[in-house]
């Protein structure tokens, strides 16, 4: 399990612990797993092409349809035509994102598990 990524970990934890699944096509964990993408995207980065001229919703880039309505670009780029990857999941706005998609899915994923964690406590 150590070498697992963090969704397959949270899944075995809740088959171990007899928990009722979580649902990984919307809420908590499809943000989640959004956010696990968007982590591996920026860690482990692979230059690519990208297209300039489509609209983020028909764009070539996965990543690019799943997150363009999430946040607003950085105001840094406003104007300047960056490619989507890099105007937007580096602001604020993303890292506050970022905060509370982790959050509400520590919250979810220990609530499955009958565990109350102070720290995710409202």
């Amino acid at each position: 399990a150590e070498k697992l990524n963090p969704i397959e970990k949270a899944k075995m934890a809740l088959v171990v612990g007899q928990a009722r699944a979580l649902d990984w096509g919307g809420g908590a964990a499809q943000r989640f797993a959004v956010l696990q993408d968007l982590r591996n995207a920026l860690v482990h980065h692979k230059p690519m092409w990208v297209s300039q001229g489509k609209a983020s919703p028909e764009s070539d880039d996965k990543l690019e349809r799943r997150l363009h309505a999430q946040f607003k670009p950085a105001q840094i780029w406003q104007g300047r035509g960056a490619a989507f990857r890099w105007n937007g999941c580096l602001g604020g706005p993303c890292a506050k994102w970022a905060h509370e998609t982790a959050v509400s899915f520590g919250r979810e994923f220990t609530e499955r598990l009958g565990l109350r964690l102070y720290w995710l406590v409202p």
